[in-house]
């Protein structure tokens, strides 16, 4: 168990090492490309932002759908335990209304801008 512990903690570390191992061409170009898709404008850099705090709210309600099902699981007849439960498994619905929220406001002033832009 607690080399399972271990492991989990250094996992990180892990994780994040094959970013120090980017690859350079030349003096002090490396290679790989733009994260936001290689575009230049201010819109698509805000859509990146707005896509990745969306993913982010997902993932983390993702997580906390988990914990609530498990917090349901151990709860064993223990009203303060489910009650944890119905709070956790709440904020994990808030999140993905958030998400979804992000997406439709992102799309709704995209298309202002486009409209009185372009």
């Amino acid at each position: 168990m607690k080399k399972l512990l271990i492991g989990l903690q250094t996992l990180p570390l892990w994780l994040t090492a094959s970013q120090a191992l980017a690859q350079v061409k030349g003096p002090g170009e490396l290679t790989g490309g733009n994260p936001f898709g290689g575009q230049r404008d201010l819109l698509s850099f805000v859509q990146g932002i707005a896509s990745f705090v969306a993913y982010a709210f997902v993932a983390i309600a993702i997580i906390l759908f988990l914990y609530a099902a498990f917090l349901f699981l151990t709860a064993g007849g223990n009203e303060e335990k489910q009650a944890k439960a119905r709070q956790t498994l709440l904020w994990a619905l808030i999140g993905i209304v958030v998400a979804l929220f992000t997406f439709g406001i992102f799309a709704f002033v995209k298309g202002l801008l486009t409209e009185r832009i372009g």
